[in-house]
């Protein structure tokens, strides 16, 4: 199988039919990484310790931040409850349908 964690470990959680463990994997090669990166709106001139500041100050004002992933279980939804679980600051996840639909020709620049 080539996959990645979401196939191993967000499957299980999601999903009781899967019988399956992690542990009955084993890694043959490692075939690339990917970063991760932290965006915020464009108008915010921040680094992660003034956002979280920021976060938590606008959760005490009942206005808690929201934040965006592909969808309801993914990686990026887990990421971001385990950021708001160790922060101790409230997040609302914005869930949208899926990845963004990047057809050929879908992401050209206009300039």
């Amino acid at each position: 199988m080539q996959g990645s964690p979401n196939e191993l470990i967000l499957g299980l959680l999601a999903n009781s039919a899967i019988k399956f463990k992690s542990e009955d994997f084993r890694l043959v090669q490692m075939i690339g990484s990917a970063q991760i990166a932290f965006l915020v709106r464009s108008d915010m001139l921040v680094d992660i310790d003034s956002f979280l500041a920021y976060a938590k100050k606008a959760a005490q004002d009942g206005k808690p931040l929201s934040y965006a992933s592909v969808g309801p279980g993914s990686f990026y939804h887990l990421l971001g409850e385990q950021l708001s679980k160790e922060t101790k600051i409230p997040m609302t996840h914005v869930p949208y349908k899926g990845a963004w639909p990047c057809t050929a020709g879908s992401h050209r620049r206009s300039d």
